[in-house]
């Protein structure tokens, strides 16, 4: 255990946990929280002009991984599937990005140059990534070199030289906010006021700030770093691994190879640590199971018997699916309209099940509910009461 994540450790209990000795930090903690106000509101100054295509930002308000990255991972995943143009700009942490002011991520880059995660989103999305610490310039840059058609920020929630279209806040459901301070008396960014401002929040794990959407994380199944040969989840059952994690919880990747019957000897690391083949040099043969962060780092020592874990988000909800509520917040704020790519998405609100567009009427038909829902503006308006009710003749010629 490197000293590094010891420090960390203690703080996080410290925040999440109580200790009176923060109690001498709240001076520090009124200065930073005004600095981050008075921050904000120059950095804001200006043109509110919106951007020329949508942003989405993905971020949290505490100090450490909440699951922006797999958040982002799945959307551009599902809003690629629906037929768009989508980039990702990333600050491209853990990186070393000395001679160019942005880069354009591919597969084979050194993670030591362009960071961890954004070689990940790479590899995962398939999608453009840009990397650079002026979010600004370099979103520009990715929509004029790529004529992305949406473009998501991982992380930037605090970057607000960087225009936004909508943003997305990410939460550890079981952590919650901690002590609700700010830095370096509590593990906040930003005051707790801040959530009020975003569109959504989304939770990883039990919900502490509740809109119905929870992050999950499946792992299905295992690779092998050397060969990419997959193994089914239930190949380690039974068996004792090294299990590496240089994430913000490492703690949730051992729970889940536990909940999967393996026995884990842990490893954590730094989060965005830059390993080295000693670090995973342990004792005796047993297999090393690591996170697919750490695997974009681990797999050029061409280590034996090591493994990633190879899991795939989702986000689940108790009411109408977060892609249609992120479409939609994007119709209301004068992006896509009636795109014909929405159809794929679009579902009743009461039986949450097919419609059928009429585009002369410029409406959207629920058959079993026997509904019609008027399109203003070209920005269909979900909602049962300003929905028309069906007359049989009107149902029988559908």
């Amino acid at each position: 255990m490197t000293f590094l994540y010891k420090l960390h450790s203690t703080f996080l209990n410290a925040w999440y946990k109580g200790d009176p000795l923060l109690f001498f930090l709240l001076p520090v903690a009124w200065l930073y929280r005004f600095y981050m106000h008075v921050r904000k509101a120059w950095l804001q100054r200006g043109s509110n002009l919106p951007p020329p295509v949508p942003i989405i930002v993905v971020g949290n308000i505490t100090l450490g991984g909440t699951g922006k990255t797999p958040l982002v991972i799945w959307l551009t995943q599902q809003l690629t599937h629906l037929g768009f143009s989508v980039g990702i700009v990333n600050r491209g942490y853990g990186g070393n990005l000395k001679s160019a002011s942005y880069w354009a991520v591919k597969s084979g880059d050194d993670p030591k140059t362009v960071g961890d995660e954004a070689l990940l989103l790479s590899n995962k999305t398939g999608c453009p990534v840009y990397v650079g610490a002026d979010r600004q310039e370099v979103t520009k840059k990715l929509v004029q070199e790529t004529g992305s058609e949406i473009v998501i920020s991982d992380d930037g929630l605090q970057h607000y030289r960087l225009p936004r279209t909508l943003e997305i806040a990410v939460m550890d459901g079981n952590l919650g906010l901690g002590n609700q301070r700010c830095l370096p008396a509590g593990p906040l960014r930003e005051p707790p006021s801040r959530l009020k401002e975003v569109d959504f929040i989304i939770t990883q794990g039990e919900p502490a700030v509740s809109q119905g959407f929870v992050l999950k994380q499946t792992p299905k199944y295992f690779i092998d770093l050397k060969g990419g040969e997959k193994k089914p989840l239930h190949a380690f059952a039974g068996t004792t691994v090294h299990a590496v994690a240089g994430i913000a919880h490492p703690d949730r990747f051992f729970r889940a190879l536990k909940d999967l019957g393996i026995e884990v000897i842990p490893h954590p690391f730094p989060d965005h640590n830059a390993y080295r083949a000693r670090d995973l040099a342990f004792e005796g043969s047993y297999p090393i199971i690591m996170t697919e962060k750490d695997a974009v780092k681990c797999h050029y020592f061409g280590c034996e018997r090591s493994f990633a874990c190879v899991a795939e988000p989702e986000v689940a909800s108790n009411g109408t699916p977060f892609l249609f509520q992120v479409i939609q917040r994007l119709q209301q704020r004068g992006y896509f309209a009636m795109d014909h790519r929405l159809l794929n998405i679009l579902v009743c609100p009461l039986c949450k099940g097919t419609l059928v567009y009429r585009k002369e009427e410029q409406e959207l038909i629920c058959k079993f509910d026997k509904l019609a829902f008027p399109i203003r503006d070209e920005i269909p308006v979900m909602l049962e009461e300003e929905a028309r009710k069906l007359s049989s003749e009107e149902l029988e010629r559908l």
